[in-house]
């Protein structure tokens, strides 16, 4: 935090759990994004689905400086494709 990152969830609950689709819980993202972001904090978006539901809708709403990379999420053997990615992800956003 200290450093300028922070990890918010796009849902409160765990996806397995939600019985509506992810679009759903988009706007209460918006709303911790304008809490904790200013014009100046640079958006990854975590987990492929994740990306695919959120990424253009926030880029629509004129959420500024998302990261367009699409990263798979960091379990089930996909960590070293994680890795890559979100070291792709911090170049595009200028941390390398």
């Amino acid at each position: 935090k200290s450093d300028g990152f922070y990890l918010i969830d796009l849902s409160d609950l765990p996806l397995s759990l939600m019985k509506s689709d992810l679009t759903t819980q988009i706007p209460l993202l918006i709303q911790k994004i304008k809490v904790i972001a200013d014009n100046n904090t640079k958006i990854i978006l975590i987990k492929t689905t994740v990306y695919d539901k959120a990424f253009y809708f926030l880029k629509q709403k004129r959420i500024k400086n998302l990261i367009d990379c699409r990263i798979p999420f960091p379990a089930q053997g996909g960590q070293t494709k994680f890795k890559i990615k979100f070291n792709e992800a911090l170049k595009l956003a200028g941390y390398k």
